[in-house]
């Protein structure tokens, strides 16, 4: 579209359009380069960096059961990450009242099914990670290092095969690592 202007030269809007697009794309350029979408994600991130952050959400969910036993939340303690729930020690004796949260693992845990104590609950998460490929030589849950668990511990049921017999289940290396030696676990 021409406009006229006062004085009877041609304006267009084109180049002032152009402009604006050149400057959103080097705007949005720049926010890549400097990691800005990374920042946008973090902020929805909901899981605590710190074992400071992990306890006040703990402390909220004392009334929620299911939040305060079955939440993991991976946080810095010692400078190590780990996966850690509301009854992991560090977070639990910083908290006012747990005594009336019972924290029973699931049915669906197995052998740990029905056990309540923070080693229990350690396990559980482990076999959680190995299902879920996310472990390796140095994951922790609730102060243990899954790696170094035997297959029994977490639930399993040891293979001298890669395969399982029951349907649905995974066959994981000892020490739940990438390989087709030694001895297996199903899971």
């Amino acid at each position: 579209m021409m406009l006229r202007s006062k004085r009877g030269a041609d304006s267009t809007m084109g180049p002032m359009v152009w402009l604006i697009v050149i400057l959103i794309v080097a705007a949005l350029v720049i926010f890549f380069v400097a990691g800005g979408f990374g920042r946008i994600s973090d902020l929805f991130n909901q899981a605590p960096g710190t074992l400071e952050e992990a306890v006040q959400i703990c402390k909220f969910a004392t009334n929620a059961p299911t939040t305060f036993c079955d939440q993991v939340r991976f946080v810095e303690i010692n400078g190590e990450g780990q996966h850690v729930n509301c009854l992991y020690p560090d977070i639990k004796n910083r908290l006012e009242t747990t005594s009336d949260v019972n924290c029973v693992i699931p049915s669906s845990g197995g052998d740990l099914a029905g056990k309540s104590d923070v080693q229990s609950w350690g396990k559980y998460f482990c076999a959680g990670l190995v299902k879920s490929d996310d472990v390796d030589s140095d994951t922790k849950a609730n102060g243990l290092v899954c790696a170094t668990l035997s297959c029994s511990d977490i639930g399993g049921k040891s293979s001298i095969t890669n395969t399982c017999a029951d349907a649905g289940k995974k066959a994981y290396n000892s020490g739940f690592t990438a390989g087709n030696d030694g001895e297996f676990c199903c899971l």
